[in-house]
């Protein structure tokens, strides 16, 4: 199976955002998704909490100036995919 390569985290370069949903650090390795569907990055002393779902949005789908919240097309049991994402 081939790894997917993402797109960086700003702030937080040694991780990786892909359109799958899955964060990897630079090693390759996932990063585990909490029951709330959030990520916690820890650096030194600054630690920032995300959503899996708003990384995607963030990273991958072009964000209209009227739109500042991101929303499942379907559910979340749709995942945490670019094609159940989208702003509105």
């Amino acid at each position: 199976m081939e790894k997917q390569t993402g797109k960086p985290i700003k702030g937080f370069e040694r991780y990786s955002v892909c359109e799958d949903g899955t964060v990897r650090n630079r090693d390759g390795y996932a990063l585990k998704i909490d029951k709330s569907g959030c990520i916690c990055f820890h650096i030194n002393e600054l630690r920032k909490t995300y959503s899996v779902a708003r990384l995607i949005a963030i990273y991958y789908l072009d964000m209209p100036d009227d739109k500042k919240y991101r929303a499942y097309r379907k559910d979340i049991s749709g995942g945490y995919t670019i094609d159940n994402i989208a702003w509105k």
